[in-house]
């Protein structure tokens, strides 16, 4: 595969031509299931598409179509969470990534799972406690309750705007709570993943770290077209060791199923691009 030939597989794969744009919500739901894993909006560093470009079908996005794709994302995420298809949450580069409904289930396994080092799951602090048990109590809350509940109690000394949100980040980036919404004037609406998605840990109970983390791996090369391991490393460093990732790129070397390109070279690296670019595609 030589460079020209990755741009053409990003552009037909991501919808990045007119002719190839989403039309409808069925269309986007459709592609974020091919895809696993993509954006909203495209984001500078993010090595994966955008919904926004693919309703557009180019890479830049005019300014004067925000408020159509405004319509047509709320629209799709109505029905997204309405039916438990898929969700946003921050799992990679502190960006939320839009998820399939395979790729939640994944990502929930490995972030919920012991790592091969045998360190500990990340502590949940006092006031993280406090934020998902008021939102698992009363089953969705906004951000503004959450913190007439916290300031009103005074259960976690010292907490402020700022610890909160970041507390709400933490929680969002471990799959703990979900975004379900927004309202004006409220803030952000979440609502406790086990209570959003009631099947979740049973789904997650059919795969081991290693096995989730490596499927992860996998669709990664396969939306991205390529990628290399250094790559993977970096993009993947907050939800899995070096070593682990490497034993992923391993694994699906030997079984076949991505493969060394010799012809395409990024950022110094040989690629890694799947085995049957057609089949996949």
């Amino acid at each position: 595969m030589t460079r020209r030939d990755l741009i053409a597989a990003r552009t037909a794969s991501w919808r990045l031509k007119p002719e190839l744009a989403l039309t409808t919500v069925e269309e986007i739901d459709d592609f974020v299931d091919a895809m696993g894993m993509c954006v909203q909006v495209p984001k500078a560093g993010v090595a994966l598409p955008s919904l926004a470009q693919a309703l557009i079908g180019r890479e830049t996005v005019p300014s004067q179509s925000k408020g159509i794709l405004k319509e047509i994302l709320s629209s799709f995420w109505e029905k997204a969470f309405s039916k438990r298809r898929f969700i946003e949450a921050p799992v990679l580069w502190h960006t939320p990534i839009v998820l399939s409904k395979n790729m939640f289930t994944l990502f929930y396994t490995v972030l919920k799972s012991r790592r091969i080092d045998r360190a500990p799951l990340p502590r949940t602090s006092r006031l993280q406690r406090e934020v998902i048990e008021f939102i698992a109590h009363h089953k969705v809350a906004t951000r503004k309750q959450i913190r007439e509940f916290i300031s009103a109690n005074r259960r976690a000394p010292g907490a402020t705007q700022e610890s909160l949100d970041r507390a709400l980040l933490t929680l969002w980036s471990q799959l703990d709570i979900i975004r379900t919404g927004f309202i004006h004037g409220e803030g952000m609406l979440w609502q406790a993943t086990l209570s959003w998605d009631r099947s979740i840990k049973q789904r997650a109970r059919r795969f081991s770290r290693q096995e989730a983390l490596k499927k992860i791996v996998e669709q990664f090369i396969i939306t991205t077209i390529a990628t290399t391991r250094r790559h993977l490393k970096r993009t993947f460093r907050s939800v899995a060791l070096p070593q682990e990732i490497d034993t992923a790129i391993n694994d699906l070397l030997l079984q076949g199923t991505i493969k060394v390109d010799p012809e395409l070279i990024i950022g110094g690296k040989r690629a890694l691009v799947a085995s049957d670019l057609r089949a996949r595609g």
